[in-house]
């Protein structure tokens, strides 16, 4: 698997986050252009945890404060994870997205104000030039459709108004936001080999969302119908 070193992520410190994700297994990438529209934000740190393992914010001296999940989540999480390796990345790469978004990431970046949930989990890649993304958020009652909207937006900004990397582009049209129940998730993962370099724009998009479907087919699996 590929795993970054603390050296590496000590002077990557200008990283646009809606660039992010895991490379698509292609050795040519091309030169950056710059993203428009998101402000960068600070890697979330871990928090100092509960008597029962679970995250109670930011500590005293003002680290980032991961927002709160539920077993549920973490159990759903975890099998993604699993099944993602596996069955879209392979164990050679692993699962891409490498970093936890904070709270006050989720808000700024996804537009998912921390009032509208009380658990959610969001992760994307510490190198600008990838962009895998998972989002997972448990809405409050009566505040779905906030979440919903929050998040297709995030989609709409990253296909309509921003420059991406050329490897990228197809990818970020290949995502989906997907309901279930109380859940509301982005889901931008995967990647193609190089045989799809030269496919159509249509056939490499359709199998992005191929790939993203898959996941979603396993977290509907995970939380039942």
């Amino acid at each position: 698997m590929r795993k970054l070193k603390v050296a590496a992520l000590m002077l990557a410190t200008a990283v646009v986050f809606t660039a992010c994700g895991k490379k698509d297994n292609n050795e040519n990438t091309p030169s950056p252009t710059p993203t428009e529209v998101v402000s960068p934000t600070d890697m979330a740190e871990p928090t100092p945890e509960g008597s029962d393992g679970s995250n109670v914010g930011g500590n005293e001296e003002g680290m980032p404060a991961l927002p709160e999940v539920s077993e549920e989540l973490e159990n759903l999480h975890n099998e993604v994870v699993k099944f993602a390796t596996t069955e879209i990345y392979g164990e050679e790469y692993g699962y891409a997205p490498d970093m936890s978004y904070d709270k006050t990431a989720i808000s700024e970046l996804f537009g998912v104000s921390e009032d509208w949930y009380d658990y959610a989990l969001a992760e994307g890649t510490m190198i600008s030039m990838h962009v895998d993304t998972f989002v997972a958020i448990h809405a409050k009652e009566g505040n779905l459709e906030n979440v919903q909207n929050a998040l297709n937006n995030y989609r709409d900004v990253l296909i309509n108004d921003t420059m991406q990397y050329p490897m990228n582009q197809l990818k970020i049209q290949g995502s989906k936001v997907f309901t279930h129940k109380d859940y509301v998730f982005f889901i931008m993962l995967g990647f193609v080999d190089d045989s799809m370099l030269d496919a159509e724009e249509d056939t490499a998009i359709a199998e992005y969302e191929k790939m993203n479907q898959k996941v979603i087919d396993k977290i509907t699996s995970v939380l039942g119908e």
